[in-house]
């Protein structure tokens, strides 16, 4: 899960976002899996590309 935060912290202080598919920011350090789940990085409009995905 770790192998995320950095690029996390790089689109976020680029200006962008990073969040996980249902929306939720990530979150590390969990006892449930190493394994990092799907998320998603953008530039900006993170509601239209929620939606995007849900559609």
């Amino acid at each position: 899960e770790w192998d995320i935060a950095a690029g996390q912290i790089l689109v976020e202080e680029a200006g962008g976002g990073m969040c996980m598919l249902n929306g939720e920011r990530p979150r590390y350090n969990r006892n449930e899996t190493l394994k990092a789940p799907s998320f998603l990085a953008f530039g900006e409009q993170r509601e239209r590309w929620l939606g995007l995905l849900q559609d």
